[in-house]
């Protein structure tokens, strides 16, 4: 599991006021099917909004199919590159056949 605080306001107090949304990244890899769960959670009494990310998977020349996700690949560097919107606070599903 992965973490992250992701925060829009340019505060230098905005992690101890509690300005921010806690991002967890969750993987795992099933009979050639590599799954990423992501999950949006504000902090305090922020309201969560919808948000844009841009996922980006290193080592991975071409999936063979994205359920769901439009992606580019760059089969040179190796690298996937997943845009996907975070609806609020709530959890998103990503599946890659590998």
């Amino acid at each position: 599991m992965h973490l992250f605080l992701m925060t829009t306001e340019k505060h230098p107090e905005s992690v101890e006021k509690g300005l921010f949304e806690k991002l967890t990244f969750e993987s795992t890899v099933k009979k050639g099917e590599l799954i990423i769960s992501i999950h949006s959670e504000p902090l305090k009494s922020l309201s969560s909004s919808d948000k844009k990310i841009e996922l980006i998977i290193h080592n991975m020349a071409k999936p063979k199919k994205i359920k769901g996700f439009s992606h580019t690949s760059d089969e040179v560097k190796k690298i996937t590159r997943i845009p996907v919107v975070l609806k609020g606070s709530g959890k998103q599903i990503i599946r890659i056949k590998i």
